[in-house]
């Protein structure tokens, strides 16, 4: 019982990322101009998202 419900919260951590990528994605696409610093700036917004899910999961346990 209690291994499905941890599998089911790294599932929702696991989407909760992809869906903030999707989002960050879509918001630089449609704010940025230009698309080359738009990437970049993407990029590190991936990384931060990373490690603050990595932050917060390792709070969590």
């Amino acid at each position: 019982m209690y291994y499905t419900w941890l599998a089911r919260r790294q599932t929702l951590a696991l989407w909760a990322t992809i869906e903030g990528g999707l989002a960050a994605f879509v918001w630089y696409r449609w704010k940025a101009p230009s698309t080359t610093p738009a990437l970049g700036t993407l990029r590190e917004r991936m990384a931060q998202m990373r490690i603050a899910s990595q932050h917060h999961y390792s709070l969590s346990h």
